[in-house]
């Protein structure tokens, strides 16, 4: 089973809203650290993320687990014209590579399915309204 979890807030304009960014960010790896310590046979890591989005995607792995925890800050577009604001968000899942693999599989077939169903629903409708106006050959 794997769990995701996020939330965002708005930060704070200026230099509070960077020193608040900073701060989430060194609490959330000596968290993970104190949490998945390498004495426990955890591998952590963590890697910076670049471009519109600001910060560090950390993970902890032992055997099939994994957890991940990302500290990320970007700028929200605001309608009207409106000034951009900042806001940091958090990212968290937990789960087992095992099971990520199978879910990845039976999703894809959840999928194949569901485009089968449209397409062939599709077509039935189409038939149905081509035979109602009388230009479906009989």
């Amino acid at each position: 089973m794997n769990d995701h979890w996020s939330g965002s807030v708005r930060l704070p304009a200026g230099e509070p809203g960077a020193r608040m960014f900073e701060d989430q960010l060194e609490f959330v790896r000596d968290l993970l650290q104190r949490r998945f310590p390498a004495s426990g046979g955890y591998e952590t890591s963590g890697a910076r993320l670049g471009g519109p989005i600001e910060g560090v995607r950390w993970s902890a792995t032992r055997g099939s687990f994994l957890a991940e925890v990302s500290v990320q800050r970007f700028a929200r577009a605001r309608s009207g014209g409106a000034p951009r604001t900042l806001e940091l968000r958090f990212v968290a899942s937990v789960g087992h590579g095992d099971a990520c693999a199978v879910d990845r599989r039976v999703a894809r077939r959840v999928v194949a399915a569901a485009v089968a169903g449209w397409s062939l629903g599709g077509m039935g409708l189409g038939a149905l309204w081509l035979g109602s106006q009388g230009l479906l050959p009989v």
